[in-house]
């Protein structure tokens, strides 16, 4: 059986996918929510089947390097579920692979350089991404709350004594 969800991967190609995942999905997911704030109420519940899409095809390509990597050390894909939990999926990091072949292919290639720049790229710009939304939140804050404060000083407008 040779599809997506079969081979092997070794521990460094395994951080790299899951870390490129989640900076792919990461962006996807703030630019729907950007959207999601500019379209019209109307359009809330076509981008929530769309963000619930968008959700399950996270987990499909989250979870695939996870089975080629549970097939690394020789275990079942079904163990990549406990890739989903939290602290768990630490196991998926430190097991080391089966040396040569095992029941699910030959041992995955050596790492090149491009996978080890990557694995060092990677959590780097994540950090990064992580450092710039946060700085653009913190400068919306203090534009909204500015605002707040220069409209709360305005004086009320006169009201009209014939009404």
């Amino acid at each position: 059986m040779n599809s997506l969800f079969s081979g092997r991967l070794g521990r460094v190609r395994y951080f790299v996918l899951r870390s490129a995942v989640l900076v792919v999905f990461g962006l996807v997911f703030i630019g729907l929510s950007l959207l999601t704030g500019l379209l019209p109420v109307g359009w809330s519940m076509f981008m929530g089947l769309l963000i619930v899409l968008v959700v399950l095809s996270a987990l499909v390509f989250y979870t695939l390097p996870a089975v080629q990597r549970a097939h690394d050390f020789n275990a079942s894909g079904w163990l990549a579920l406990l890739s989903l939990v939290p602290l768990v999926n630490l196991l998926f990091w430190f097991v080391p692979g089966s040396i040569g072949s095992n029941r699910h292919g030959e041992a995955p290639p050596a790492n090149s350089r491009p996978w080890i720049v990557a694995a060092v790229l990677l959590p780097l710009l994540t950090f990064l991404l992580v450092l710039f939304f946060m700085f653009v939140s913190v400068i919306s804050y203090k534009l909204i709350i500015a605002d707040r404060e220069a409209t709360s000083e305005r004086p009320a407008p006169a009201q009209d004594p014939e009404q």
